[in-house]
């Protein structure tokens, strides 16, 4: 596993994102509204992040929930592409994609690290 440093964490955004090394990537940035990262993209982060770190952020079933501690109709990411929510329908639940940051996956990174 290599050292868990937030620089580290940060130039592999930048390096599976392409964000310019002009954009200031703190603890506080979020994925989704500062990087423009979401669905499927988010995910590959996420994935890249566990290979480089070799530290798990998903449980035995795959599920990030128990890492990022999400209520089941709780996200980390949008969707990629525009369709109507079926809950504006009144058809099953209402689901909250959360404003992750990178600190937040930074904290997630360290816990894991000691378990």
């Amino acid at each position: 596993m290599k050292a868990l440093i937030f620089e580290h964490l940060t130039d592999l955004i930048r390096e599976i994102t392409g964000v310019s090394n002009k954009t200031i990537i703190d603890p506080s940035t979020q994925f989704e509204n500062d990087l423009g990262v979401t669905g499927d993209d988010g995910i590959e982060l996420l994935e890249a992040v566990e290979k480089r770190f070799g530290i798990p952020l998903t449980n035995a079933e795959g599920q990030l929930s128990a890492s990022f501690g999400l209520k089941p109709d709780e996200y980390l990411f949008h969707s990629e592409g525009w369709s109507l929510p079926f809950w504006w329908f009144g058809w099953g639940p209402k689901t909250t994609v959360c404003n992750f940051t990178v600190g937040e996956l930074y904290a997630v990174l360290q816990t894991q690290a000691k378990s």
